[in-house]
């Protein structure tokens, strides 16, 4: 009866700490998952911020497609490779130079439609961003 009890008091106790948080309507926090990894952050003013998650990995980029919405785009590329690659749209100001095994970040503020990424070292890796 005793271990019966304890284990209640243990479950009572976590759920009510679980039931204790942050309670102010502040959504400067709010955040959004979409197709390719791409994650939506809502600032206080209303702006949207798109982070795109990109690895680079056996001359490939993971993924190989996304999709965000139209404003401001950060791309976020880490290269696993033991080679130089560079993340690239031309057009943009996204160009990062990516060292062996390093990583990098560019933003660009993007209109609705599809932009081709591709790396400037090897022209068979290449990807494509739907922004909507």
């Amino acid at each position: 009866m005793r271990k019966v009890l304890s284990g209640f008091v243990v479950i009572v106790t976590v759920l009510g700490l679980a039931a204790c948080g942050d309670d102010d309507d502040d959504d400067s926090g709010a955040v959004a998952t979409s197709a390719g990894g791409a994650v939506t952050t809502a600032a206080p003013d209303g702006e949207q911020t798109n982070t795109i998650t990109i690895t680079v990995s056996g001359n490939a980029f993971d993924p190989a497609t996304a999709e965000a919405t139209a404003g401001n785009v950060v791309f976020e590329v880490t290269n696993q490779d033991s080679v130089s690659h560079t993340f690239t749209i031309d057009g943009t100001d996204v160009d990062i130079a990516l060292d062996p095994n390093g990583s990098g970040t560019a933003e660009a503020e993007l209109a609705a439609g599809t932009y081709q990424w591709h790396c400037k070292i090897h022209p068979s890796m290449t990807g494509t961003l739907t922004v909507i």
